[in-house]
């Protein structure tokens, strides 16, 4: 779809940080953080909500999203995660390509929000996951780099 930006990211029209990718799923890093490490899980081809997701697609993406949790919490040393996902205008999408965001939460008795406003920031993030030991070994599609940093 030419006018989804999931589907622009995945076929490297607009650059992102990439921390997993597979045949089915891909995953990036948000570029907005209300903390750091928040990651979007998509599937790489377009599906606009859960109900339209085959079930083949739907256990790749919560496959890698239990891998993916794993990697964000031994890099982040978050205490805890949420997992939002969104259907339709009245569940509050705003992007209507499937995706599912995890977002690591940190406690010290009350929530604090810890924002990421500099491209570093995101590097950094970027770089902690992967190198996190439990990091799933991710397969770059074909034609398509697995690291590709935003310009600036």
């Amino acid at each position: 779809m030419d006018d989804c930006v999931f589907c622009r990211i995945l076929s490297g029209d607009l650059p992102a940080h990439f921390v997993y990718q597979d045949e089915l799923v891909a995953a990036f890093l948000s570029l907005e953080q209300p903390n750091p490490y928040k990651v979007l899980v998509v599937p790489r081809h377009h599906v606009e909500t859960v109900y339209d997701l085959k079930d083949a697609q739907a256990a790749a993406i919560f496959q890698a999203t239990v891998k993916i949790s794993r990697a964000v919490r031994d890099a982040s040393g978050c205490e805890g995660l949420n997992l939002v996902q969104s259907n339709g205008k009245a569940g509050q999408q705003d992007v209507f390509h499937f995706h599912l965001h995890i977002v690591p939460r940190f406690y010290t008795g009350r929530f604090r929000r810890k924002v990421l406003k500099t491209p570093l920031g995101l590097r950094n993030s970027f770089r902690n996951i992967r190198s996190a030991p439990s990091t799933p070994a991710p397969i770059a599609a074909p034609n398509r780099p697995l690291n590709r940093w935003p310009s600036g």
